[in-house]
Protein backbone atom coordinates (compact mmCIF):
# COMPACT_ATOMS: atom_id res chain seq x y z
CA UNK A 1 0.00 0.00 0.00
CA UNK A 2 1.95 2.97 -1.24
CA UNK A 3 1.51 6.21 0.63
CA UNK A 4 0.00 4.84 3.83
CA UNK A 5 1.54 4.68 7.27
CA UNK A 6 1.63 0.88 6.96
CA UNK A 7 3.89 1.12 3.91
CA UNK A 8 6.84 2.45 5.89
CA UNK A 9 7.06 5.89 4.30
CA UNK A 10 4.03 8.07 3.77
CA UNK A 11 3.99 9.51 0.26
CA UNK A 12 6.54 7.06 -1.13
CA UNK A 13 10.05 7.97 -2.26
CA UNK A 14 10.16 11.44 -3.83
CA UNK A 15 13.52 10.66 -5.48
CA UNK A 16 12.49 7.35 -7.06
CA UNK A 17 13.84 8.36 -10.51
CA UNK A 18 17.29 8.84 -8.97
CA UNK A 19 17.43 5.19 -7.87
CA UNK A 20 15.47 3.51 -10.67
CA UNK A 21 16.87 0.94 -13.09
CA UNK A 22 18.79 2.46 -16.00
CA UNK A 23 19.45 0.13 -18.98
CA UNK A 24 22.92 0.07 -20.51
CA UNK A 25 21.57 -0.05 -24.07
CA UNK A 26 18.59 1.27 -26.00
CA UNK A 27 17.45 -2.29 -26.75
CA UNK A 28 14.52 -3.62 -24.79
CA UNK A 29 14.68 -7.18 -23.55
CA UNK A 30 11.05 -8.28 -23.59
CA UNK A 31 11.37 -12.01 -24.16
CA UNK A 32 12.60 -14.72 -21.83
CA UNK A 33 14.18 -17.97 -22.94
CA UNK A 34 14.91 -20.79 -20.52
CA UNK A 35 17.74 -23.14 -21.43
CA UNK A 36 18.64 -26.41 -19.76
CA UNK A 37 22.36 -26.98 -19.21
CA UNK A 38 24.72 -29.02 -17.11
CA UNK A 39 25.64 -27.90 -13.61
CA UNK A 40 29.24 -27.40 -14.74
CA UNK A 41 28.25 -25.06 -17.58
CA UNK A 42 25.84 -23.18 -15.32
CA UNK A 43 28.52 -22.60 -12.69
CA UNK A 44 31.05 -21.56 -15.35
CA UNK A 45 28.68 -18.96 -16.79
CA UNK A 46 27.71 -17.61 -13.37
CA UNK A 47 31.39 -17.33 -12.39
CA UNK A 48 31.96 -14.77 -15.17
CA UNK A 49 30.75 -12.09 -12.78
CA UNK A 50 27.90 -9.75 -12.07
CA UNK A 51 27.17 -8.97 -15.72
CA UNK A 52 27.13 -12.55 -17.00
CA UNK A 53 23.71 -11.94 -18.58
CA UNK A 54 25.03 -9.13 -20.77
CA UNK A 55 28.04 -11.19 -21.85
CA UNK A 56 25.85 -14.19 -22.63
CA UNK A 57 23.50 -12.01 -24.73
CA UNK A 58 26.50 -10.61 -26.62
CA UNK A 59 27.83 -14.10 -27.40
CA UNK A 60 24.41 -15.29 -28.56
CA UNK A 61 24.12 -12.23 -30.79
CA UNK A 62 27.58 -12.92 -32.26
CA UNK A 63 26.57 -16.50 -33.04
CA UNK A 64 23.31 -15.39 -34.64
CA UNK A 65 24.88 -12.59 -36.67
CA UNK A 66 27.73 -14.88 -37.74
CA UNK A 67 25.26 -17.44 -39.08
CA UNK A 68 23.30 -14.68 -40.79
CA UNK A 69 26.44 -13.35 -42.48
CA UNK A 70 27.44 -16.86 -43.61
CA UNK A 71 23.99 -17.39 -45.13
CA UNK A 72 24.25 -14.06 -46.98
CA UNK A 73 27.63 -15.06 -48.41
CA UNK A 74 26.20 -18.26 -49.98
Amino acid sequence: MAGTNASGRPGGNPEIKKYSFKPKTNKTFEKFMGVRMSTELYEAIKSVGENYQDQLRAHLEEIYLGKQNNADAD
